[in-house]
């Protein structure tokens, strides 16, 4: 029960210099850089992580918590002692704040497919064929662009880092408000992703289509199925231990990688410097997912919604805090 009130209690005692969505010179009130409900929010994901693993025959590998709790840790205590410029105290907490949160999204998200909810593969091939979307066709044109496939597995890989990496870029390039309003976004989404990905669990398109290999030349004959056993796994094992070293994302409906695009993008604007790299990099992650995620194409047009969506509640949070004040 400690990993619940370590994740629900975190002590961040330091202060922002611009609201989210505010222009770089504009100040306002100092407050928490994290708001109360983000923090409840996460809290709660971690408290939904504790009594499931309590409730249920799901274990959980301790070592893979050990780092990033410990560099969390660490990186609060700091904070706490510390006198430091704002933008390189919203940089410490930012980073502590994804190193707390990461391991209660990943085990949240592996728990909610151990629910045994029937596959929604069908479900989701139907809505692509409805809206005139042809999987095997986009595969077999990116088989003949094996440059444009190296790309594209460059852009999907290692959304953790990539994550922590568009955070630095946007403090630095765009200032503390905005880099807030990223990692709330990312929060949001990736409760909500999971959530929502627990009533359409599915093996995801390599695997439902199962196209025949000698249809490729450069596309690998697995590419996309990195999930299915542990899929496959959590939701048949009597007993399945979750290790944090080895927790791919496993959500198909909606695609997260599409709903970070969106939103790295968003939290782009303004920037000269970095909207254009953040837009090309962005749409190039957003169109490998149909490959190297497996994702139906119903599962990006939900993640940009969500996306979307994520944006739209978080300003009207921001208003209403800025109105209460």
């Amino acid at each position: 029960m400690q990993r619940v009130g370590f994740a629900g209690h975190w002590p961040l005692p330091f202060r922002t210099p611009t609201p989210v969505g505010a222009a770089a010179g504009e100040a306002r009130p100092a407050e928490r850089v994290w708001p109360a409900w983000s923090l409840v929010l996460l809290g709660l994901v971690a408290a939904v992580d504790a009594l499931w693993l309590v409730a249920t025959r799901v274990s959980l590998s301790m070592p893979g918590l050990v780092l990033p709790w410990s560099m969390a840790a660490l990186i609060a205590v700091l904070l706490r002692r510390s006198s430091l410029r704002p933008r390189v105290r919203t940089l410490l907490s930012g980073l502590a704040f994804m190193l707390a949160a990461w391991p209660a999204l990943r085990v949240y998200n592996h728990l909610v497919m151990t629910t045994g909810m029937p596959l929604a593969d069908a479900r989701l091939s139907a809505w692509d064929s409805a809206l005139g979307f042809d999987w095997l066709g986009y595969l077999l044109w990116l088989d003949r662009h094996p440059l444009l496939l190296y790309w594209m597995d460059w852009a999907y890989g290692g959304l953790t880092a990539y994550s922590a990496a568009a955070f630095v870029l946007v403090l630095l390039l765009i200032g503390a408000g905005r880099a807030r309003e990223f990692l709330l976004l990312f929060l949001i989404t990736a409760v909500a992703a999971s959530t929502i990905g627990l009533f359409f669990p599915a093996l995801a398109a390599m695997t439902y289509y199962a196209p025949d290999p000698e249809l490729f030349r450069t596309v690998p004959a697995n590419l996309g199925a990195y999930h299915v056993d542990i899929l496959d796994r959590l939701r048949t094992a009597a007993a399945p231990v979750l290790d944090l070293r080895h927790l791919p994302g496993l959500t198909t409906f909606p695609s997260f990688h599409t709903a970070m695009g969106v939103v790295v993008v968003w939290c782009s604007r303004g920037s000269r410097i970095l909207f254009a790299p953040m837009l090309a990099l962005n749409a190039l992650m957003i169109a490998s997912t149909p490959a190297f995620g497996s994702h139906y194409f119903v599962d990006i047009l939900a993640g940009a919604a969500l996306a979307a969506a994520a944006v739209l509640l978080l300003g009207r949070i921001e208003r209403g805090r800025v109105s209460e004040g």
